[in-house]
């Protein structure tokens, strides 16, 4: 029996003669028993489920090693005679890898299992940890004008909006910063609300501004969660700072406020942001848009 496509820490030499199969075993559960330190010389079987049953220190049985009784030692042994699959490249990337015996699934998220023999590599949907891009939008939004109905801020762009069922984490954070232009008839009001689809996750109430024309505005939205889970149990806080600034003289203003909803809030199923704006009435001196958009996961 040649040992050069074997990896073997014992002396090979000790098997050339003597060797009795014995049959399969079942390195998981142990199935036919087999216990340190007993056999008999030349004794050996083929693993057939992986496992790691510990033999005399052995551990790591991969699917077609033999476990084999060393007589002069007393000791059960391995010998590396499973199958080696390897990936050359990494999809996209195109960098080279030398071939290991072992791959090392990382990350949040992610599990690796021998099933039915083959190895099923899950990764959860929900979100890492680390700070990231979420959205940039690339489009000017459409202009909420001369209506009274609530419509939407964020024009289309790159990237996602939504957050999968159970995606989020106690203290995950995301900020939103927006930037448009604007034009508001007297005393008329404006309300901003952001929401989880139907949600309301915070809510301006009506604002009343001055008459201004094609001004300049910015709003920042920063929120955390704060519990997970279905509604009565899940709980987000939100701030919103909204101002905008005339163009003729650099004047300033604005309003701001912030929200816990620890009621309606749900992170068991899928969350899409929305911020929309609501004029009081349909004047066509009324219109906002956005020209930006970009939200961002912050912790």
């Amino acid at each position: 029996m040649a040992n050069n496509n074997f990896g073997f820490s014992g002396n090979v030499n000790n098997y050339i003669s003597g060797l009795t199969f014995k049959g399969a075993w079942n390195a998981n559960t142990n199935v036919p028993f087999l216990q340190s330190g007993v056999g008999a010389a030349g004794d050996y079987y083929i693993v057939s489920v992986a496992g790691n049953t510990n033999l005399d220190g052995v551990i790591g049985w991969q699917i077609g090693d033999w476990a084999i009784f060393e007589g002069a030692t007393n000791q059960w042994q391995k010998i590396d005679n499973h199958d080696i699959v390897s990936y050359n490249t990494i999809q996209d990337e195109g960098v080279s890898l030398p071939q290991r015996q072992v791959l090392d699934f990382q990350g949040i998220g992610v599990d690796a299992q021998d099933i039915g023999g083959k190895t099923v590599v899950t990764i959860l949907q929900g979100l890492p940890a680390t700070a990231y891009g979420l959205y940039a939008q690339t489009a000017n939004s459409v202009p909420v004008t001369a209506t009274i109905i609530e419509s939407s801020l964020i024009g289309a762009g790159l990237g996602t909006l939504s957050v999968p069922a159970n995606g989020f984490f106690p203290g995950a954070s995301f900020r939103g910063d927006f930037g448009g232009v604007m034009s508001a008839k007297n005393n008329d009001t404006i309300r901003i609300r952001i929401k989880s689809g139907s949600v309301v996750l915070a809510d301006s109430g009506p604002q009343t501004l001055p008459s201004i024309t094609n001004n300049v505005w910015q709003c920042s939205i920063n929120f955390t969660i704060r519990a997970v889970g279905g509604a009565g149990v899940a709980s987000i806080v939100t701030l919103g700072v909204f101002h905008d600034t005339k163009t003729s003289n650099g004047t300033q203003e604005g309003f701001a406020w912030n929200t816990v909803n620890n009621t309606t809030f749900d992170t068991t199923g899928i969350n899409t942001l929305d911020v929309t704006a609501e004029w009081s009435s349909n004047s066509p001196l009324n219109s906002i848009y956005s020209d930006i958009f970009v939200l961002n996961k912050i912790y």
